[in-house]
């Protein structure tokens, strides 16, 4: 395993999807990073197609980490269930995420149904069943794309922790979903649908069904019938272990047709295509992020602007009264997220302003202004709550209804949302953006995010 997944751009790759996983850190490992092990282990050094861009060894296990990363980038735009109430969406995050994990990371699956497998020594192989034993050779072969989505959600199913199935159970449209993706039913209208296809499109291309050839073996290297396994485990027995993929391709390849040993680099997404794409399916779920306002409102004179001036010096100060309200999001911003990182603003506990809820941080208005402005010294006079706040939303890091409403919840005195309790309004901000090289705290006891007045 440390050979298939050792390579710089591969561990990336792992390190972005731990980075966008809303999950613990040990509930991240065990199902996230073991079922993607499992699977990785299976891909071997096989392909994903039988020519064109993933047409390599180890193009089906690039192809699949890069779908992942993709898919788990996107996803951090949208709020699901689509329609979905606040409460819903913030309660469900977590099973969301997971949904679009695992429906990434089968994606890829149905090409196992095109391969044919064959040992060294000539015994029937099937590719994805099993890692295989000893060297192995492949062929894609056309009169098998009648059972592609039988073998994918087969193998799905044996990749799918027991836990995580049964406990996707208890959000049944999630469940739903995630089975309609296994099974390669790409329903319309399905945001997760949307975010693996835009996924697949960034990650290079989905494997197509290859064109008809006969007898069409992969071949690895000059001279090379065969291609070596890599184990999946550190367990096994020393006396058998296997040289790396590479090394079958130390030679130059004799025609175009031979597989090259090169790792496809990662794909990151485009900043602005992973905008547009987040911005799209947002619009969809009539949701959001706060930077498709920023557009509109940098163009707005706001309250206090003078359109008029008539002397150069009072020109100078509201020109560097802009200045200093451009400069107070930022401030403001490194302010919640260093103070959250230090410990110095507190989370979760009674009287903590800063809330987590499923995979997001709350924080209310107009408190958490106000708490800034006391504590921070190099505030402006010339500076107000409502200003950072306009100024806050321009940096487009909050997610925002459609309506522009904020959310709204009720924050209990006592744990497990007991006793009296105050109404608050606020911003939900993805806890991911705050906490990126840490483990994400559990849910606050004292919170609950709804959609009441």
């Amino acid at each position: 395993m440390d050979v298939l997944l050792g390579t710089e751009n591969r561990q990336k790759m792992l390190k972005q999807m731990r980075e966008n996983s809303l999950m613990t850190k040990e509930a991240t490992e065990k199902y996230y990073m073991q079922p993607l092990r499992h699977c990785v282990s299976l891909m071997q050094g096989l392909p994903a197609t039988e020519r064109e861009h993933h047409a390599v060894v180890g193009g089906l296990v690039d192809l699949t980490l890069k779908t992942v990363v993709c898919a788990l980038r996107l996803s951090r735009g949208y709020m699901l269930p689509q329609g979905g109430s606040a409460e819903e969406q913030s309660a469900q995050a977590v099973a969301w995420n997971a949904v679009v994990f695992y429906a990434a990371l089968c994606h890829s699956l149905p090409v196992f149904g095109l391969l044919q497998g064959e040992l060294a020594d000539g015994t029937l192989w099937y590719p994805g069943l099993t890692v295989p034993s000893r060297p192995y050779r492949v062929r894609f072969c056309q009169d098998r794309s009648n059972n592609v989505h039988a073998m994918a959600t087969l193998l799905s199913m044996r990749l799918l922790p027991d836990e995580v199935v049964v406990w996707l159970g208890r959000t049944p449209a999630a469940l739903d979903t995630l089975l309609n993706q296994i099974q390669g039913e790409n329903r319309p209208g399905c945001v997760v649908s949307q975010i693996i296809s835009e996924a697949v499109r960034f990650a290079g291309g989905v494997p197509q069904e290859p064109q008809r050839r006969t007898s069409s073996d992969i071949q690895f290297a000059p001279g090379t019938a065969v291609v070596d396994v890599v184990a999946g485990s550190a367990s096994g027995d020393a006396g058998n272990v296997l040289t790396s993929l590479g090394s079958a391709l130390d030679e130059s390849p004799a025609v175009d047709t031979v597989v090259s040993s090169t790792v496809t680099p990662v794909v990151a997404v485009p900043d602005n295509q992973e905008a547009k794409a987040v911005g799209d399916a947002m619009a969809l779920m009539e949701l959001n992020t706060s930077e498709s306002q920023v557009t509109e409102a940098e163009n707005i004179p706001q309250p206090g602007d003078l359109v008029v001036v008539k002397a150069g010096e009072e020109t100078a100060r509201i020109s560097d009264k802009k200045d200093k309200q451009k400069n107070c999001g930022e401030q403001f911003w490194r302010w919640l997220s260093d103070g959250i990182r230090s410990g110095s603003l507190s989370v979760n506990a009674p009287d903590s302003l800063v809330h987590i809820t499923g995979g997001m941080i709350f924080i209310p208005t107009p408190e958490i202004f106000f708490a800034f402005l006391k504590k921070t010294p190099c505030s402006s006079p010339d500076i107000n709550r409502d200003d950072i706040q306009r100024e806050f939303e321009k940096l487009g890091r909050n997610f925002c209804k459609r309506d522009k409403s904020l959310f709204q919840c009720m924050k209990y005195e006592e744990e497990r949302r007991q006793g009296r309790h105050k109404r608050w309004s606020g911003y939900l901000i993805m806890a991911r953006k705050i906490y990126t090289d840490r483990d994400i705290p559990d849910d606050s006891m004292y919170l609950f995010v709804s959609m009441g007045g």
